[in-house]
């Protein structure tokens, strides 16, 4: 049964350019029985060796570490380029089964982008519509992630995050689904989340048993989102923690001795003090080898309209290293050529402010 639903692309949030309704909306049609999938017959094509193994590294690495939340953000480099390995392995067309499509969104539902989240969420439809059924809980966890990315509630209950006095929370869940669609994806009622948070909150006191532990979890370390639930099917440990060393509220002069001060939140937003006032903007953040790549952009102040920093930091002895350049958001094909490859006599040295 082939099925067409037409949708228009909308978005009103910041860094949301496929903000696909339709998609998003086929994944409920599907499972409250509104619309039949059938699931497709046995295909020609084996799995992919590649993805299966990229999946299985990527559940590997979580089981080994166990939850520490002080190490996981050792995963920062090797999850990036398994993100890199699954998305060229999509380019070149070389996903073909149920299970490449489950293992490649497993993958990328490790990011930390809400267009790695919104692809990890459209595989997860393609492997349920060929047939795979550990995929049912990862569409809805990936739906989940991508509307927490941009700042909506969730609707099934699966995202936790930790706050800042290091207490897990539920994130903030509609009260629009029903427990009954949820099992129709294998999510547990919302009660038993709730229940789960509590259990989280034992586990991290228990588990907080060496000072070098704690000393990791400084406030420019917070922890963003950890996703403990799991689906019923497959290998265990498909939760995460993203830690982003920058988090927090830095500040220093600038190379020409003017005072600055940057306050980068969990949720991308950043706050800039400056010679020009208070200027508030979104941040992206990627790890590229012993430093960060850093984009600031979507300013609200009317001087900085249409412009994007581009930078590269280090966190080191509780001090960012931050480097930046500016262009302008029209010319985004030159970032590679106008970010800082290295420090220089522009970089400025900031201090976490407690």
């Amino acid at each position: 049964m082939t099925v067409v639903i037409s949708y228009r692309t909308a978005c009103h949030f910041p860094r949301c350019r496929r903000w696909t309704v339709g998609v998003l909306l086929l994944t409920m049609l599907i499972h409250s029985g509104c619309v039949a999938l059938s699931p497709e017959r046995s295909e020609a094509r084996a799995d992919n060796k590649e993805v299966a193994s990229l999946y299985r590294e990527d559940q590997g690495a979580r089981v080994a570490l166990g939850t520490n939340v002080a190490l996981w953000s050792n995963l920062s480099g090797s999850d990036l380029e398994r993100r890199m390995r699954v998305k060229a392995l999509y380019a070149a067309g070389q996903l073909h089964t149920g299970s490449d499509f489950y293992c490649a969104a497993m993958v990328l539902q490790h990011g930390v982008t809400s267009d790695d989240y919104l692809l990890a969420h459209e595989f997860s439809i393609i492997a349920l519509a060929k047939g795979e059924p550990r995929a049912k809980w990862l569409a809805a966890a990936t739906e989940d992630r991508f509307l927490m990315q941009i700042k909506r509630p969730q609707r099934f209950g699966t995202q936790f995050y930790m706050k800042p006095d290091q207490q897990w929370e539920l994130y903030t869940t509609a009260d629009s689904v029903t427990n009954q669609l949820r099992a129709q994806l294998g999510v547990p009622p919302l009660a038993e989340a709730k229940e789960k948070q509590t259990r989280l909150n034992l586990k991290h006191t228990a588990d907080k048993t060496k000072p070098e532990a704690d000393e990791e979890l400084t406030p420019n370390r917070t922890p963003l989102v950890v996703d403990e639930a799991k689906p019923a099917a497959g290998p265990p440990g498909g939760g995460e923690l993203i830690d982003e060393a920058i988090v927090g509220s830095w500040q220093g002069l600038t190379p020409n001795g003017a005072p600055v001060e940057f306050e980068f939140m969990p949720d991308h937003r950043v706050t800039w003090q400056s010679y020009l006032g208070t200027v508030h903007g979104r941040y992206d953040l990627a790890p590229a080898g012993d430093l960060f790549e850093i984009d600031l952009y979507s300013f609200d102040h009317p001087q900085l309209r249409g412009e994007r920093l581009v930078a590269i930091a280090r966190v080191e002895s509780g001090k960012l290293f931050f480097e930046a350049a500016s262009m302008k958001e029209a010319e985004a094909q030159s970032i590679p050529l106008r970010r800082p490859k290295s420090f220089g006599e522009e970089v400025m040295q900031l201090i976490c402010k407690k």
